[in-house]
C-alpha cells in the first residue's frame, strides 16, 4: 500500500521593518508538521500562517512493511479489535511485536517503507538547504527530521548536511548522525529494492564519497 500526501499551502508573511509583504520570497519544505522555510533573501523574518501535512486514512495491510521512528522496521503481522480500538500487530526486525493503534499510526510517524536506491540518489542529489549554524538548533532540526513520517525527510536531511559539510567542517555529532541516518537509508534501499544490505550501504556511501567526507557506512556504529 502506498500512503498519499496531502499538502495544504501555506501563506508566509515577511517583516523587513515596513510592514508584512506576501510576495513570494520563500521556499518551505515540509518536516513532519514543522515547516522549514529558507528566505531568498536574507535578514528577514518568516511567519508561517497555516500549514498542514496529511497522510491518507488507508490502512495498512497484513505483510505490508513499515518502518516506525522510535522501534525501527518491521512487517505488519496482524489488525485486531481490542477495547473498542483497532491495533496493528507489527514483527520488528529483532522479532518483537509491537502493536499500534490505528488511530494513532500516522500521529507517531508509522508509514510503509518506500525508499528505492534510485529514490535516494536522486534525493541526495538535488539542490540542499542551509541548515542551522547554532551546534545545538542543528541536532534540534536534524532529530526532527529523523522523526519526521515523510519518506524523502530523511533524505533531505543527510542532503542537506552534506552540503554543509562543503563550507563547514561537520562535528563529531553532525558524523554520528550522518552515520545512523545512512544505515537507515541503507536498510529501507535493501528491504524495498530486494538486495543486500551490503551492496546498498556501498552505494550511499559512494555518494557520501563525492563530497570527500571521512564518514563510513560500511562499518556502521553500534
Amino acid at each position: 500500500m502506498a500512503a498519499a500526501l496531502e499538502a495544504e499551502a501555506v501563506t508566509v508573511a515577511v517583516e523587513d521593518g515596513a510592514g508584512a509583504s506576501r510576495t513570494p520570497v520563500a521556499q518551505v519544505e515540509f518536516s513532519g508538521h514543522v515547516a522549514l522555510v529558507q528566505l531568498s533573501e536574507p535578514g528577514r523574518h518568516a511567519h508561517i500562517q497555516k500549514e498542514r501535512w496529511l497522510m491518507s486514512a488507508n490502512l495498512l495491510q497484513q505483510g505490508d512493511r513499515v518502518y516506525h521512528p522510535m522501534y525501527g522496521f518491521g512487517v505488519v503481522e496482524s489488525l485486531t479489535a481490542r477495547d473498542q480500538a483497532d491495533y496493528y500487530g507489527i514483527r520488528l526486525s529483532d522479532g518483537t511485536v509491537l502493536s499500534v493503534p490505528v488511530a494513532r499510526a500516522e500521529g507517531l510517524g508509522l508509514r510503509p517503507i518506500a525508499n528505492s536506491l534510485t529514490t535516494v540518489v536522486a534525493g541526495l542529489r538535488s539542490t540542499a538547504r542551509p541548515l542551522p549554524n547554532d551546534d545545538r538548533e542543528r541536532a534540534i532540526q536534524l532529530k526532527a527530521r529523523w522523526q519526521a513520517p515523510q519518506p524523502t525527510a530523511l533524505t533531505q536531511a543527510v542532503r542537506d548536511l552534506l552540503g554543509r559539510s562543503r563550507t563547514s567542517h561537520l562535528t563529531p555529532a553532525d558524523k554520528r548522525w550522518l552515520t545512523s541516518a545512512c544505515e537507515r537509508l541503507s536498510t529501507e534501499v535493501a528491504l524495498v529494492d530486494g538486495i543486500d544490505l551490503t551492496q546498498a550501504r556501498a552505494a550511499i556511501q559512494q555518494e557520501i564519497d563525492r563530497f570527500k567526507l571521512k564518514v563510513s557506512v560500511l562499518q556502521p556504529t553500534a
